[in-house]
């Protein structure tokens, strides 16, 4: 057993990532799963082992041996190069001080052995360019149970800088890792060296990695330490709780790591048989000590529970005296635990734009949401930053913009306000939300082959409902709702999922309502003309900068428009089954409303115009876009069925135009353009022209 877990820049820079916003909590879960449980983390695999090694082989102790020696010029030194790496890499003949994990396994698998082969080719030909002093110091903080090990890189003198080498993919937590080990090394820059067909590096310097981690490394570090402890002691006590077994003398890695190791019988009781195997000790030991250490290894063997090393035989059998051993699921425990506190720091701390351009050189074709100061959605990708599509065409201020869509949403927030018996808008916002966002995750992930394409932070949306609670002496927070669905009371509550038969909170009814929404679009699919095997696109991002196609043959003219920029994310762009045209769809789960048209116009412009939408399929254009609309509040609690909004007359009775057409209730205050209806076949143009105008007035670099 560990005396003590180490983590090193890695499960640090996972940390740092979740807390910046741009990774997924599940990687400290695996993480701190991995500090108990050796090889439950993405680390276990041979590919992720090679890679190991490799680093360590480069950066590690014995690396020092290979100074001075020039392999891309001198045979010798080349083959004693290749000879030490695979030594260490994947075993050979030759034993070096430390060997790498991956080559003290049984058997490895020959794809890997060749990979590990053609790595150790590359390490000869580049090796000379390392420069000749490496940088070997360990870097050690004391923080209780955790320490953070890292070897910093390789030196290089001349270039002042540090030097990391990586097998694999260069991601975000690669930057931040080496944001670290800079600020811990003596050097003025960190090189990134990423082997492959073609080397390829990416530089930070010192400013930069001071905004990566927007604080003093060791505080960071401590913070990150501070979370493994605290998810460990959080979740040692529930398991002690759970089963009753103390042990305080452990440490709670310690105490977690023997629990999840043993193989516990349910149902064991251990008060009556350490009394009869104390009997039969003390009939076939000399000493009263000797009996108990006899009955405290019997106990051990029938129930499954490790007997710690470091504890006395009469300390054992005293803390489990009269207890009954119950199932626990440790793993399943700690995940909970350590996913729970992620996302509580990543909702703590926004993304700033430094710390974002700082983390993320985005090459083309990469896309990130992120929000500015005011909390509105932006993308950033390669060429800067981007306001998103509803971002630019919802409600705001007529100083900032001229477009009004007829939402009234401010004056709908200013007058429900949760004062004077009206309920809260904002509670009214955040559920509906929440909803619509789980909705489409739970709809969306039929589509796909891998649901994570579709989901996000699924789990903290539903806390977020569960938030929603009765009051004590009304239904609270749940009274707002039902105020304004302004239906039945006992309808919109009734609930069949619990004990209770009834609406507990707002998660219940959310959970409730987003069953009744996947349920009526699968109903649509056979209209729709959907199926898995013809989705080209789903729940797909992307980011542009545009200028304004104005096709002066409409004879509608309209002043000049410059760039704008704008990005958003499309539900589903599908071939149809029968007809194969292409259609863009996209989900409503609230009632229609006259800006969706033109957000369709500016999703239509992207899927024809970005590079983010490159599939062969789409090259002609969307043929046609339909908006389902699947309300609750409209449709559930009565007899009305979903609507299939489209552009394109159809002859289906789900389908309807009009409203998608109507553009009577969208216009500009400034009225240098307004129709009452647009056309099918141009509204894009038109409904465009409008979005184009509010989008030249965001700024384009928020």
């Amino acid at each position: 057993m560990r005396p003590i877990p180490k983590i090193d820049t890695d499960e640090i820079a996972d940390f740092k990532a979740v807390e910046l916003g741009i990774s997924d909590p599940e990687k400290l879960a695996q993480d701190t799963l991995a500090l108990i449980k050796p090889g439950e983390s993405s680390q276990s695999s041979p590919e992720a082992e090679l890679a190991k090694a490799f680093n360590q082989w480069m950066t590690g102790p014995e690396s020092s041996r290979h100074n001075g020696i020039h392999p891309n010029s001198n045979e010798r030194d080349r083959e004693k190069i290749l000879r030490n790496w695979r030594a260490h890499s994947i075993g050979d003949e030759m034993t070096l001080k430390r060997s790498s994990d991956l080559a003290e396994r049984e058997e490895i698998p020959e794809e890997v052995k060749k990979e590990a082969e053609s790595l150790g080719e590359w390490i000869a030909d580049t090796y000379e360019g390392r420069g000749s002093r490496h940088r070997n110091l360990s870097t050690y903080r004391n923080l209780g149970n955790v320490q953070l090990e890292s070897n910093l890189g390789i030196l290089d003198d001349e270039e002042d800088a540090l030097r990391i080498p990586k097998l694999n993919e260069i991601d975000e937590e690669d930057v931040i890792d080496s944001a670290i080990r800079l600020l811990e090394s003596e050097a003025e820059e960190t090189q990134i060296i990423q082997q492959g067909e073609q080397v390829k590096t990416r530089e930070v310097d010192l400013g930069t990695a001071q905004e990566i981690i927007d604080e003093n490394p060791d505080q960071m570090i401590e913070d990150a330490s501070s979370f493994y402890n605290s998810v460990l002691e959080e979740s040692a006590n529930q398991v002690r709780d759970e089963t009753g077994i103390q042990f305080r003398d452990l440490k709670p890695f310690e105490y977690l790591e023997l629990l999840s190791n043993s193989d516990l019988e349910p149902g064991y009781s251990f008060e009556d048989r350490i009394i009869e195997l104390l009997e039969q000790g003390l009939d076939k030991k000399e000493t009263y000590a000797d009996a108990k250490a006899f009955a405290a290894n019997k106990v051990s063997d029938e129930s499954g529970l490790i007997f710690p090393l470091k504890m006395d035989a009469d300390q054992f059998l005293e803390d489990l005296d009269g207890l009954e051993l119950t199932e626990v699921e440790v793993e399943g425990i700690i995940r909970e635990k350590a996913i729970e506190e992620a996302e509580e720091i990543s909702d703590t701390k926004q993304l700033s734009g430094d710390a974002f351009e700082a983390v993320r050189d985005l090459d083309e074709g990469e896309i990130y949401r992120d929000t500015d100061e005011n909390d509105k959605r932006v993308y950033r990708w390669s060429q800067g930053s981007s306001y998103s599509v509803t971002t630019i065409i919802n409600p705001l201020p007529t100083s900032y913009k001229e477009i009004d869509t007829g939402g009234g949403l401010f004056h709908w927030q200013n007058i429900y306000d949760g004062s004077d018996g009206k309920y809260d808008s904002d509670i009214i916002r955040d559920y509906s939300g929440n909803r619509g966002t789980l909705a489409h995750e739970e709809i969306f992930a039929r589509y796909v082959e891998d649901e994570g394409e579709v989901r996000g932070d699924t789990q903290r949306y539903y806390n977020q409902l569960r938030e929603i609670q009765p009051g004590e002496d009304d239904l609270g927070d749940l009274q707002d709702i039902l105020e304004w669905k302004e239906d039945n009371q006992d309808r919109v509550l009734r609930y069949t999922e619990n004990d209770e038969g009834y609406v507990q909170n707002g998660r219940d009814l959310a959970e409730k309502e987003i069953s009744w929404i996947k349920e009526k679009f699968m109903d649509l699919e056979e209209d729709l003309g959907l199926t898995k095997d013809n989705v080209i696109y789903a729940e797909q991002e992307f980011a542009m900068n545009a200028v304004h196609p104005w096709d002066q043959s409409n004879n509608i003219k309209g002043p000049d428009i410059g760039e704008f920029s704008y990005g958003g994310t499309t539900d589903l762009i599908y071939e149809h089954s029968e007809t194969g045209e292409t259609i863009l769809l996209d989900l409503k789960t609230g009632s229609m409303k006259p800006n969706y048209a033109i957000q369709q116009a500016a999703y239509k412009h992207a899927v024809e115009n970005s590079k983010f939408f490159d599939d062969p399929r789409v090259k002609d254009g969307i043929d046609r876009v339909v908006v389902p609309e699947i309300d609750p509040e409209k449709m559930m609690y009565t007899e009305k069925e979903p609507i299939i909004h489209t552009d394109q007359p159809v002859d289906n009775n789900c389908y309807k135009t009009s409203e998608f057409l109507d553009a009577s209730k969208v216009s500009l205050e400034s009225s240098e353009y307004r129709k009452n209806r647009w056309r099918p076949e141009n509204w894009d143009e038109e409904a465009l022209y409008l979005f184009a105008r509010a989008a030249e007035q965001m700024p384009l670099d928020p």
